[in-house]
Formats: C-alpha cells, structure tokens, sequence
C-alpha cells in the first residue's frame, strides 16, 4: 500500500521542464497564484533551487557574452 501511494506521488510530480517554466514565469512576474500553488504542491523545493540556480547561471552568462560582444565590436 505504501509503495502505491509512492508511486501515485511520482506520476503528480511536474517535469524538470515544467518546474523550469514555472521557475522562469515567477521570475518574470508572469505566474497565476492558481500555477503557482498548484506547482508548489508537485514538486520539491530542490527541484525550484536547481531551476533557479539554472536560470540565473544562464542569465549571467548572457549577459557577460553581450558584454564581451559590444566591447568586442566597439573597439
């Protein structure tokens, strides 16, 4: 009985892609009170400090690659 109340909780969990989306949507100021609870019940607190940590190393390494660009081409 244990393992199928498990395996129920495994198959509610969102997708590594989902809790991304939901992370960057947040971020963005986009995110209905609706998703966001419903998201928060799914899925881990790691799962969110991994999609954030993800965002913002992905942020910050744009934005040091437009940085080099515009330094780059101007001169």
């Amino acid at each position: 009985m244990k393992n199928e109340k498990n395996d129920g909780e495994r198959s509610k969990r969102p997708s590594f892609l989902r809790v991304l989306k939901t992370v960057l949507a947040a971020a963005i100021g986009v995110q209905s009170r609706k998703n966001l609870e419903q998201d928060s019940q799914q899925a881990s607190f790691r799962h969110y400090v991994a999609a954030g940590l993800i965002l913002i190393s992905t942020f910050i390494a744009t934005l040091v690659c437009i940085v080099l660009l515009v330094v780059h081409f101007t001169g």
